[in-house]
């Protein structure tokens, strides 16, 4: 009897694609998320590198916390706004803004958001228990939390200014153009996309020619199953157990144990002159019928 089609025979070209995306989609997804982690992580260093200019730029004589507490003096905010304006461009930063605790801008590049309180964030807040946090905000977060118009969509990252007794009582928020991080990890993306198809398409192929590879051998068993061996004098048909033992078996018995048959016996008109050649039968019989 025919073997009836598997399930992967009747549906190929499903199973292939979803072999396909399950290989293919999983690792674009990680390569994403790890590309932009470490653009977010470049962002993080640009600003942190900031604060630690910073310190070592004007905590000479003075910690940095201290001469935060002191920006309302007119020396001291120029000498730090000076400061702060040379290091800017060469670290990329778009802005820099300085709160405390109660989120009072202490300082900002824009002067008249100096002295102007607003609410702390999840962001303000995790800075202020002593955590570096970045996150991603577009141009409607940012008219919504600041009321002024950005044309970019920005990475916004929150370093704890630490005091040496630990504690952190200021934050320096810095703004980084995130749209050339972008650009640069949508070509890296690109990229990676291109390798792991080629990778991917490799693996497919392969799984494909071995599993056209094995039906081939199954076609090629089932043709080697679907010839009897049969005796060329008494017809009985030669099966195999399951021990690897030898069993000769009538042509009637094995029919019917391999496809439920059940057999009525007749005489043909050749039988019917040989055995009968004296029956009436056999005498009027048409030997072809």
């Amino acid at each position: 009897m025919k073997n009836q089609t598997s399930f992967i025979d009747r549906n190929f070209g499903m199973t292939v694609l979803f072999v396909f995306l399950v290989l293919f989609v999983p690792l674009m997804v990680r390569e994403w998320i790890s590309l932009r982690a470490e653009g977010m992580y470049n962002v993080e260093w640009h600003t942190t590198s900031m604060a630690r200019l910073l310190e070592r730029d004007l905590a000479v004589n003075r910690s940095l916390p201290d001469l935060i507490s002191d920006l309302k003096n007119p020396e001291t905010f120029d000498n730090f706004d000076n400061h702060v304006k040379q290091k800017i461009g060469f670290l990329g930063l778009l802005n820099v803004r300085i709160y405390d605790q109660s989120g009072e801008i202490l300082y900002a590049l824009e002067g008249d958001l100096i002295g102007k309180i607003f609410l702390l964030g999840e962001g303000r807040k995790s800075a202020l228990s002593g955590e570096v946090v970045s996150e991603l905000i577009d141009r409607d977060e940012y008219f919504d939390e600041y009321g002024q118009v950005s044309s970019l969509d920005l990475a916004e990252v929150y370093v704890p200014i630490i005091t040496k007794k630990g504690t952190a009582p200021y934050v320096l928020e810095a703004y980084f153009d995130y749209a050339p991080i972008t650009q640069r990890t949508n070509i890296q993306l690109m990229k990676s996309a291109l390798s792991l198809l080629v990778t991917t398409l490799i693996v497919l192929i392969l799984l494909i020619y071995l599993y056209k590879g094995r039906q081939k051998m199954s076609r090629q068993v089932e043709a080697l199953e679907a010839i009897l061996p049969i005796c060329m004098h008494c017809k009985k048909i030669r099966i195999e157990g399951e021990d690897q033992s030898e069993e000769w078996m009538d042509v009637e018995s094995y029919f019917a144990k391999q496809d439920d048959l059940e057999f009525s016996h007749g005489i043909c008109g050749d039988c019917l002159q040989q055995h009968y050649p004296d029956s009436k039968a056999a005498k009027t019989c048409d030997p072809k019928s």
